[in-house]
């Protein structure tokens, strides 16, 4: 793929992004989003302690501290040193755009609008107030899984793209983020992460371990 190439894959990403700005910086609910939160929150499958368990801790993936934990894991079994620099690029964009971008589009959290909608959401996460689009856990993940997956084998890079979707999906389980605030924080970390990839030249084909 070219540099003129990896440049024009940027462009999807980057107006989903700029649609889904623009939809919740009118601040108001798209159809549907209350109710997928209420039912995933409350959702006795995912509540069951080992789910719960599991959502919650790989959604720390999607944090400062989830990429030096990737980007040590990188180093260690990557041998390329794009692969580790990538991941704590990529992270490190997705953590600095997403909260300037909750500054500017200021759309709020779940708790502010389905209470008093009356409908009833649960866990400790719930309670979070301010500005909550895009989803910083969710574009750190994104950002972070575009950056590693070119140096990854082809049999390995479904669980970086799973990984990230999985964060996505648990910060509107925990009720701490709309489904519009994930997907605009997915589109913004791929964005973020192509940037990173065509900065580093990553490549396009499959990588072998330790290659």
């Amino acid at each position: 793929m070219t540099a003129s190439r990896r440049v024009r894959a940027l462009v999807v990403p980057g107006l989903v992004f700029l649609a889904t700005a623009v939809v919740a910086a009118r601040d108001r609910l798209v159809l549907g989003e209350a109710g997928l939160v209420e039912a995933l929150n409350g959702s006795a499958i995912l509540r069951s302690f080992p789910v719960d368990a599991a959502l919650v801790a790989i959604m720390g993936l999607g944090t400062l501290l989830g990429v030096g934990l990737v980007a040590v894991g990188a180093a260690v079994l990557l041998r390329p040193w794009q692969a580790p620099a990538g991941v704590l690029a990529a992270g490190a964009l997705g953590w600095l755009v997403s909260r300037t971008a909750k500054v500017v589009v200021d759309r709020g959290r779940p708790v502010e609008f389905l209470d008093a909608r009356g409908l009833d959401i649960h866990g400790s996460y719930a309670d979070i107030t301010g500005a909550g689009f895009p989803s910083g856990h969710t574009t750190i993940a994104f950002a972070v899984a575009t950056a590693l997956v070119p140096w990854l084998p082809d049999r390995y890079r479904w669980v970086a793209w799973t990984v990230a979707s999985v964060v996505g999906v648990a910060r509107v389980y925990v009720a701490a983020h709309f489904p519009l605030d994930v997907v605009g924080g997915a589109a913004l970390g791929l964005f973020l992460g192509g940037v990173v990839n065509l900065v580093l030249d990553a490549p396009v084909g499959a990588a072998e371990p330790g290659a």
